[in-house]
């Protein structure tokens, strides 16, 4: 969203572009969701990148991975409307009287340019939750080949804007940007920056670790390795073992076989084992 703002403006202005590379450009297509707007009937095309763009004045600080991550967008109703109104008038009279129970939770209203200003209405969370970054990872920052996407990334997630203003001047890369704003991103937001970049880090030693251990094993087979080789003087030791047993054997008192082969058969097997414990 921001990178297709500053593609635009850059090819409007001197031509001069400090992008990564071209296939970045794949990032800029945008996805949108069709909700109902004011009536069942009418709908509209949003995404949570409109609803932090048209937030309310009240939420100006705030950066887009917080504004997911304590508020959600519900369809207005009385209570929200009398909610409202309530906060707007807290400002300017004095406090009530504490009312029993669960206090309600904050609400903020759109600004005028979102689609859905007058259905719906932004409510803070009980729970905050942990918002699921999809797509292409935040890169690390010790790396010179992606600097440029680590900052437009910080910048986009934990520093607070309307535009592509906001976070980047003219002509300016986002490392320049990044220098610049960098202060005012909160002590919270770069505590979640710098468990990113170990979380990278980690990641890194990991495969690191992985390799060297293939590598070593892989050493270890390619290796010339002597190993005993027994095998065959072991095979013939067996062989002659057994054919001593065979021998000893008294073949000339197995008797024959006649009508009564179970007799027979089992004098035949009384007689090798004799002979193998003999052996």
């Amino acid at each position: 969203m921001l990178l297709e703002a500053q593609l635009k403006r850059q090819r409007q202005g001197t031509g001069n572009t400090d992008i990564d590379d071209d296939d970045n450009c794949m990032e800029t297509e945008e996805q949108f969701l069709l909700q109902i707007a004011e009536t069942n009937s009418k709908y509209v095309y949003v995404n949570t990148r409109v609803d932090y763009q048209y937030r309310s004045t009240a939420l100006d600080n705030m950066c887009v991975y917080d504004y997911i991550r304590l508020y959600r967008k519900k369809p207005i109703n009385s209570r929200d409307r009398k909610q409202l109104e309530a906060q707007a008038d807290t400002s300017s009279s004095q406090p009530k009287d504490p009312q029993r129970g669960r206090p309600s939770s904050e609400r903020e209203a759109f600004q005028a340019g979102h689609p859905q200003a007058a259905s719906h209405v932004n409510i803070k969370r009980i729970k905050p939750v942990v918002p699921v970054l999809l797509g292409p990872p935040v890169p690390r920052r010790d790396r010179d080949d992606t600097k440029e996407r680590y900052c437009r990334s910080i910048l986009t997630l934990y520093f607070p804007w309307r535009s592509i203003q906001d976070v980047s001047d003219i002509n300016q890369t986002w490392e320049e940007a990044f220098q610049i704003r960098q202060t005012r991103i909160l002590p919270t937001s770069w505590k979640i920056i710098n468990n990113i970049q170990l979380l990278q880090e980690c990641k890194n030693d990991r495969d690191e670790h992985l390799q060297q251990v293939t590598e070593a094993a892989q050493t270890e087979t390619d290796g010339d390795y002597s190993y005993p080789n027994h095998n065959d003087s072991d095979n013939d030791v067996e062989n002659t073992e057994i054919f001593d047993v065979l021998e000893a054997i008294d073949i000339t008192c197995i008797p024959t076989i006649n009508d009564n082969t179970n007799k027979a058969e089992q004098i035949y097997f009384e007689k090798i084992v004799q002979a193998v414990d003999q052996a």
